[in-house]
């Protein structure tokens, strides 16, 4: 069973971003409420929307175009769930969880064309894996 957090940040976000904020990346199933607020309460945060432009949006789907001098770290307000899938110029890359429900991927310096995707299926991939023990 995985933990539910909640915490409180005292200004909202915007729906997609770059952060600095590498602490907040896939946190430890263990780590305590009362610790998440005091990282996003103690650590500075350096948060930006330039260079990021949301191209398409679907339900399922999201498309950006990225610029950019140096590595970056997007950040999209959607709960990752298993299922979903990102590319960077039409290679896989690897989704991360940021703040213990949020998709995020690592952007290399440069124009970059992200596309983040759900795949249905893989829900029930997951869903047998976990809970049948059994790979598809």
């Amino acid at each position: 069973k995985s933990p539910l957090f909640v915490y409180q940040i005292s200004q909202s976000r915007p729906d997609y971003y770059f952060t600095n904020e590498e602490w907040l990346l896939d946190l430890a199933p263990e780590t305590s409420v009362q610790k998440l607020q005091e990282m996003l309460e103690t650590r500075p945060a350096h948060i930006v929307t330039e260079g990021v432009t949301l191209l398409e949006k679907h339900n399922t789907s999201f498309l950006f175009e990225t610029k950019s001098d140096q590595n970056q770290l997007l950040v999209i307000s959607q709960n990752n769930l298993p299922g979903w899938w990102a590319t960077i110029d039409g290679e896989k890359t690897d989704i991360h969880t940021f703040g213990t429900v949020f998709l995020s991927v690592r952007v290399p310096a440069g124009d970059h064309v992200v596309e983040l995707k759900y795949l249905y299926g893989e829900i029930w991939k997951y869903f047998f894996k976990q809970n049948l023990g059994i790979t598809l």
